[in-house]
């Protein structure tokens, strides 16, 4: 039985059970890294595609805040938390 200290934490924590996928990022047989991420809000929608070629600066850090990619291979996005511009 969970305590109601328990199910505070949870609610108000993100876990890997509820976060809401932003996008999608994967990675092209050449090794660049695609991301495409959606935002919502009142009124408004936006989406971006931005592509990370192996000589782009943010290329590793957009590789490691993934959790790595190997060719073909594709992962849900969740909120960034680092400039990618």
């Amino acid at each position: 039985m969970i305590s109601i200290d328990q199910e505070r934490v949870s609610m108000n924590e993100p876990t890997a059970e509820n976060r809401i996928p932003i996008g999608v990022v994967w990675m092209e047989t050449d090794s660049s890294i695609v991301v495409r991420i959606r935002a919502e809000g009142p009124g408004m929608v936006g989406e971006a595609n931005m592509l990370f070629t192996t000589g782009h600066p943010k290329y590793q850090q957009v590789l490691n805040f993934v959790g790595g990619l190997a060719p073909e291979e594709a992962k849900s996005v969740f909120e960034w938390d680092f400039d990618l511009s």
